[in-house]
């Protein structure tokens, strides 16, 4: 980055020296460290968007004909359907089990009717 001048005298090339201070080499330094950075940020932020991109492909390939929209209403749809599946359950449960309870109670009654009849007829 420095910059030295060819300068003719008596026909032979001669240096010109430049005098470089601890600012211009700062600087320089400054200057080569920021274009480096840039560089690589701008690598990296590729890379990143590549990843990104073959990320979100991955994932809409995941669903049917790439419709994530679909897939989900899909899915809402069938947890409604078991959620109808199990009030109709715990209604029949609880049918039944008030079935059985007269049921039962009938037949107690029905015993009990029973035993007394037979101890009435003795």
């Amino acid at each position: 980055m420095l910059d030295f001048k060819l300068v003719m005298h008596n026909e032979q090339p001669k240096r010109r020296i430049v005098t470089v201070t601890e600012d211009k080499i700062s600087l320089m330094i400054e200057l080569a460290v920021s274009d480096a950075l840039q560089t690589h940020e701008k690598k990296m932020f590729h890379r990143i968007d590549e990843k990104f991109n073959q990320l979100n492909e991955t994932i809409k390939s995941a669903f049917p004909s790439g419709d994530v929209h679909g897939h989900r209403v899909a899915h809402e749809k069938e947890n409604e359907q078991k959620e109808g599946w199990k009030k109709l359950k715990a209604e029949l449960l609880s049918k039944f089990l008030s079935a059985g309870l007269w049921v039962a109670t009938g037949w107690l009654a029905y015993s009990i009717w029973q035993s007394f009849k037979h101890e009435v007829l003795k």
